[in-house]
């Protein structure tokens, strides 16, 4: 997986931005899905410079995956710490660990305040909060 280096960062070009990231998973290859994600994420923080973005990404239903610890290489982990130390937060839907049986602990490096009751709900919130949507 390629990283990205935030020193390259071209901030001047853009007014700050909110953005929630609406990862709910893919119909096709997970592993390919995720990969695209993450890049996307890098490459936003890159453009904005990630002293001028605040970046949620809200893991719902199959989007839940990209966090689970088991199902994580190497790669994915140092991408995940590398956006997360950029600001990014990756929220988690209550409802589908829940529904899917999956515990907090299996999830990667999420924190208490990462999970919300709703995913769905979470998005919309932040909408109405000033965040620009966005699914890739």
């Amino acid at each position: 997986m390629q990283s990205f280096d935030a020193s390259r960062a071209v901030g001047a070009a853009y007014t700050p931005q909110l953005v929630a990231y609406h990862n709910n998973g893919s119909a096709y290859e997970q592993g390919q899905y995720f990969q695209m994600l993450i890049r996307n994420i890098g490459n936003h923080v890159q453009a904005v410079g990630k002293e001028h973005i605040e970046i949620r990404v809200v893991n719902h239903a199959r989007g839940a995956d990209l966090l689970l610890t088991d199902g994580i290489d190497s790669d994915t982990k140092h991408a995940l710490d590398s956006l997360r130390s950029c600001g990014v937060r990756f929220l988690m839907c209550r409802n589908t660990l829940a529904e899917r049986g999956i515990s907090e602990d299996s999830l990667y490096r999420v924190q208490p305040d990462d999970f919300v009751a709703s995913g769905v709900a979470e998005l919309a919130k932040l909408q109405a909060d000033g965040y620009s949507y966005i699914h890739p």
